[in-house]
C-alpha cells in the first residue's frame, strides 16, 4: 500500500515538471528576441558587404574595359556621339560610352548587333537623302538588353525605363548604376561646333560654341590618358548613379505611365539629355533626387559611392568629402577635372 502511494506521488511530481511555466516561456521568448536583435544587423551588414563587393567587381571590369579601349583606339570612348547642334531626337546615333566598351566586356555579339550609324530609326533606300524612315528593330532590342555588369545590387531603381521616342513610339531602355564623369559642370546644350556642319539647314548663327565641362567625358569627346595632366590617381572617370528610395524628395511625375528620366547604359534618347549616360560633381554625393534620376553621384551603399579613377583603381568616396559647386570648388569637384592643376589633399 505504501509502495503504491510512493508511485502515485512520483507520477504527480513527474507530471508537474512536464511543461514550461508561463514565466519560463516568457523568459525563453525574451532570450530568442535578444538573439534575433543581435543577429539581424550582422546579417544586414554581411548582405551589404556582399553587394559592395559585387559593385566594386563591376567597376573593376569597366576600368579594365576603359584601358582596353584606350589601348585599341588611343583615346577614351566619347561620352556620347551626336550632332552638337541638334535640339531634338534625330536619326543620328546618340550612342554612349558604355555601348562602345561592349567588345572589351565580353559582349561582342551585342556590339555587332548595334548599327552605330543610326539611332532607333533608319533610312530606307540607298540614297542618304532619303526621308523615308523605319524603326531599327535591332537597335531597339539592343537598348533594352539588361547586362550583368551595369547594375549594382544596391540600386533599387527600375531595371527598364519606358520612353516615348519621336517617330518610334514607346521604347524600353535598360538602366545602369554607373555613369561617366563630365566634370564639375554640365556642358550647356545645345551648342555649336563649327567643324560639324548643320545638315538640317537650320539657322545656327545664334548658337554659341561648346564650352568644355572640364572632365574626361562629354558630347563627342576624345580624351586621351595623356590629357589627364592632373594625374591618373586623382582623376575620376566613372561613378555610381544608383537610385535610392530614401533619397527622393518629391515623387517623380509620370506621363501616361512612362518614366521621363533615368540613366541608360546604351545611349541618350535626346541630344541634350546628357544625364542619361553622364554625371557631374556639381551636386554633393548622395544629394536627394527630385526626379527619376540622380543629379550626381549617388548609391545605395551607406555613407558614399564607389568610383573608378583613371589609374584603374576603384575607391569609395565618402558623402562627407569636401564639396563646393562653385569656384574655387571643393575636393570632389577637383577630382572630376582632368587638367585643373589643383593641389588635392588626402581624401
Amino acid at each position: 500500500m505504501a509502495d503504491s502511494k510512493r508511485v502515485s506521488i512520483a507520477s504527480r511530481s513527474e507530471r508537474s515538471w512536464a511543461g514550461f511555466t508561463l514565466v519560463e516561456f516568457l523568459v525563453t521568448i525574451g532570450i530568442i528576441m535578444v538573439l534575433i536583435t543581435m543577429l539581424v544587423p550582422a546579417i544586414n551588414r554581411a548582405r551589404q558587404a556582399a553587394r559592395a563587393t559585387e559593385c566594386k567587381n563591376n567597376l573593376r571590369q569597366i576600368a579594365l574595359a576603359l584601358h582596353g579601349y584606350s589601348d585599341a583606339h588611343e583615346t577614351l570612348p566619347p561620352g556620347y556621339v551626336d550632332s552638337p547642334g541638334a535640339v531634338q531626337s534625330s536619326i543620328e546615333s546618340g550612342w554612349g560610352w558604355f555601348a562602345m566598351l561592349l567588345p572589351h566586356l565580353d559582349q561582342q555579339p551585342l556590339y555587332e548587333k548595334i548599327d552605330f550609324h543610326d539611332g532607333l530609326r533608319k533610312t530606307l533606300g540607298e540614297s542618304e537623302q532619303s526621308d523615308r524612315l523605319t524603326n531599327n528593330l535591332s537597335n531597339q532590342s539592343a537598348v533594352a538588353t539588361e547586362l550583368p555588369c551595369v547594375r549594382c545590387s544596391s540600386d533599387f531603381s527600375p531595371t527598364l525605363i519606358a520612353r516615348i521616342e519621336p517617330g518610334v513610339g514607346v521604347t524600353n531602355y535598360a538602366t545602369t548604376s554607373y555613369a561617366a564623369m563630365t566634370g564639375p559642370e554640365w556642358m550647356e546644350l545645345p551648342c555649336h561646333i563649327p567643324a560639324i556642319s548643320n545638315e538640317e539647314g537650320e539657322d545656327d548663327s545664334e548658337m554659341r560654341g561648346c564650352e568644355l565641362p572640364g572632365g574626361a567625358f562629354f558630347l563627342n569627346s576624345r580624351t586621351r590618358f595623356i590629357d589627364l595632366t592632373d594625374g591618373i590617381s586623382t582623376t575620376l572617370l566613372i561613378g555610381e548613379v544608383s537610385g535610392r528610395l530614401d533619397h527622393v524628395e518629391d515623387a517623380p511625375v509620370l506621363q501616361s505611365g512612362l518614366s521621363q528620366g533615368g540613366s541608360h547604359w546604351a545611349r541618350v534618347s535626346d541630344p541634350v539629355l546628357q544625364q542619361h549616360v553622364l554625371t557631374s560633381t556639381h551636386e554633393r554625393i548622395n544629394r536627394p533626387s527630385t526626379g527619376t534620376y540622380s543629379p550626381g553621384l549617388s548609391s545605395g551603399h551607406p555613407g558614399g559611392v564607389h568610383c573608378v579613377f583613371a589609374d584603374g583603381s576603384v575607391r569609395f568616396l565618402s558623402e562627407e568629402i569636401d564639396s563646393n559647386p562653385v569656384a574655387p570648388f571643393g575636393v570632389l569637384q577637383h577630382l572630376s577635372t582632368i587638367d585643373g592643376q589643383e593641389t588635392i589633399p588626402r581624401f
